[in-house]
């Protein structure tokens, strides 16, 4: 449906300036073909890479950025916020229901009778 969010999981990597350029140009060509087709975009990634590289290019104007985050940093704390721990990721970007946090991962719960291991999730953004 038009206007649903789909999101790029852009797992860990070395910041670099080659390979952050690479990142960023990559999901802003990403975020505006999505735009261009009625989709929202979304980028799930670490706050030490994905979301610190496109924070500076955020902050400098020089990407489509997508349209909402989730990041996954497994410090158990049950917010959207990180500038705390990355000052490079700046609270202030994507501020209006555009975080999504994923706090914790392999955790095993149990739901009628079956076994799982998934992570948790802290959400104030949009998703499918």
């Amino acid at each position: 449906n038009t206007g649903t969010p789909i999101y790029y999981d852009m797992e860990n990597y070395n910041p670099s300036a080659s390979s952050s350029r690479s990142v960023v140009t990559f999901l802003s060509a990403f975020t505006s073909e999505l735009h261009s087709l009625g989709y929202r975009s979304g980028l799930y990634g670490g706050p030490g890479s994905a979301m610190t590289d496109m924070s500076r290019a955020v902050g400098a104007r020089t990407i489509d950025p997508p349209d909402d985050v989730w990041f996954a940093h497994w410090n158990g704390v049950r917010n959207t916020l990180d500038q705390a721990s990355y000052p490079g990721f700046p609270d202030v970007f994507w501020r209006f229901h555009q975080r999504l946090h994923q706090y914790s991962g392999n955790l095993y719960q149990s739901y009628g009778g079956a076994g799982v291991s998934i992570d948790a999730d802290w959400l104030d953004g949009a998703t499918g």
